[in-house]
């Protein structure tokens, strides 16, 4: 039928359900035949009595078809499929800041084969007083959260002061390798009111972890959680696992690692072609099978089963756990702004670049930032990459991953109008994750014509 062409939606089946998949939003339901019969005649402007004949006609006379079709058309209205486009104030469309991250030291006490830094960095550290200023304009404008990083924030002696000070406005985060964590260390920080204490762990054992940060770093970090424990803080902690060809074979393990350490959250990162990786990065880049190998175990093992800690893995455009509705793609362009110890303003911490460069704290405002035609045009560029990419325009699934993290496109490839090599794996576990979520809610409910988490 030629006029399905024009529908706002496109159309999965698998199995004996129906994905319908809307083409303007990253918002998708599940239904049956019927339902799926019922949304297509609806879109095609058919009247409720017209749709009721065609049903009737295809599946036979049944009492309750015309308040099937009302509560189903009812209940599509509620979850906002009906709707062709977001209302103008969505986060993608808005000056909405959400976070701030401020890259407070160069200095490391590390020397990472991985770092996205330089092999040599210039040092330099954000001045203490000019920080608290950028901080105090940052909570007036109703930014949410701060991120701490570097280089290795916990060498700058007056770290905690810049917590103290913040955390009375914003959620900090700290980023750190925690090999300089220690009981007063620990104190200090749940004194300070830190938020969440991001912790790069690389390996679930020394040798994997120490061939890419250092030998003997791997104990030091486990150290500096046992302090955090002894401080009651292990709520807070995030463990951070970067991935690369050393590591991939243990990245399905970590989770249930961190668990036996007592820990409730980990992240997984992708390595970027940065700094000192760019000089080894065929011998970091983990490899193509392997990275999907570890993708599809990933979500069948911790996301389609549940597991009693959070497993974040916003990883090449796949987030597994997102809801028919919510309106999110895998980046935050767009609503965060990074600060460097310079005081350049850029809006990715993996486009580190002339183009990406807005101005500089100390002759602009954070507000003037956002507020500025580039980071305006800037963000028109990246929505648009769904439109513009040739091999994103009809895709299914072009307003979940956008094409892809723009910042490996860009570091790979020297344009963000190219999609990254990940699209035939996102398509396969898009159709996992919401057919298996589908399934949990239709095991719960004797008959539905609508599915959504």
């Amino acid at each position: 039928m030629s006029e399905l062409h024009s529908l706002p939606f496109h159309i999965l089946q698998e199995e004996n359900l129906w994905i319908l998949v809307h083409k303007n939003r990253p918002s998708w339901i599940v239904t049956n035949e019927v339902g799926k019969d019922i949304a297509i005649r609806n879109s095609l402007k058919n009247s409720k009595g017209e749709i009721a004949e065609f049903l009737k006609n295809r599946y036979g006379p049944s009492e309750n078809t015309e308040e099937d079709i009302q509560g189903f058309l009812k209940e599509l209205e509620e979850k906002g499929f009906l709707k062709e486009e977001f209302p103008a104030d969505t986060p993608d469309s808005s000056n909405t800041l959400k976070g701030i991250l401020f890259l407070v030291t160069q200095a490391c006490n590390l020397d990472c084969r991985h770092c996205s830094l330089g092999s040599t960095p210039v040092i330099k550290d954000f001045p203490k007083e000019f920080f608290y200023r950028v901080i105090e304009e940052v909570a007036s404008l109703q930014v949410e959260s701060l991120l701490l990083s570097g280089g290795e924030p916990l060498l700058r002696s007056d770290l905690f002061d810049l917590i103290s000070f913040a955390s009375q406005r914003l959620n900090v985060t700290v980023s750190t390798n925690g090999t300089l964590i220690g009981p007063r260390e620990a104190q200090k920080l749940k004194k300070a009111s830190i938020g969440e204490i991001a912790i790069s762990l690389d390996g679930i054992s020394s040798q994997t972890h120490d061939d890419l940060r250092g030998k003997g770093n791997y104990q030091k970090t486990l150290k500096g959680i046992d302090s955090l424990l002894g401080e009651g803080l292990g709520e807070k902690i995030n463990l951070h696992f970067c991935l690369s060809k050393q590591n991939i074979d243990e990245a399905i393990d970590f989770p249930r690692f961190a668990e036996s350490l007592g820990l409730r959250k980990i992240t997984y990162l992708s390595m970027k072609k940065l700094g000192k990786a760019s000089d080894s990065w065929k011998d970091l880049k983990p490899e193509q099978e392997k990275y999907r190998e570890f993708l599809f175990k990933l979500y069948e093992t911790f996301f389609k089963g549940g597991f009693p800690i959070e497993v974040n893995s916003p990883l090449s455009g796949f987030r597994p756990l997102i809801k028919p509705q919510e309106r999110i793609s895998t980046c935050p362009f767009g609503t965060q702004l990074i600060v460097n110890t310079d005081g350049d303003i850029y809006t990715c911490p993996g486009m580190f670049f002339p183009d990406y460069r807005l101005g500089n704290v100390f002759e602009m405002s954070i507000e003037d930032a956002m507020h500025s035609p580039k980071f305006k045009a800037l963000k028109d560029d990246y929505r648009a990459r769904k439109e513009r990419i040739v091999k994103c325009k009809n895709c299914i699934w072009r307003n979940f991953c956008r094409a892809g993290c723009a910042s490996t496109v860009y570091v790979e490839k020297g344009t963000i109008w190219e999609t990254d090599d990940f699209c035939d794996i996102r398509d396969k576990l898009y159709r996992r994750a919401i057919i298996s979520a589908a399934q949990k809610k239709l095991a719960r409910r004797e008959e539905v014509y609508v599915c959504a988490l």
